[in-house]
């Protein structure tokens, strides 16, 4: 299911259920590189490190090599409380006040 598209025109990854619009502000507002994007959203879809390195086309040691430097780059310690950081800065993203998001077309309250 990898790579297919929903109707909404947004790119599904596996059970994944966050539109690329979105992954993409995730990764902007953590600042990962695309690679390390890639390879969160495999984690985030519960991916094991041999499917992500073939799907990616990378040894598991790479994979491994990767999860490592994304662990050291959050500050967090396992797989875990990495998926526990990405969905903290999707729920933060997702509860900026609308003023934040998008122009009020009226211009205020």
């Amino acid at each position: 299911m990898r790579g297919t598209v929903s109707s909404a025109g947004s790119e599904v990854c596996g059970r994944s259920i966050l539109s690329r619009a979105q992954w993409r502000a995730i990764g902007e507002a953590l600042q990962l590189s695309a690679r390390e994007l890639h390879t969160v959203q495999y984690f985030f879809d519960g991916a094991e490190e041999a499917s992500i390195g073939l799907e990616m086309g990378i040894s598991v040691n790479t994979v491994h090599t990767h999860a490592k430097r994304l662990y050291c780059k959050l500050g967090v310690r396992n797989r875990s409380e990495l998926l526990v950081r990405i969905f903290a800065a999707h729920m933060s993203l997702s509860s900026r006040p609308a003023s934040h998001r998008t122009a009020s077309p009226h211009g205020g309250t």
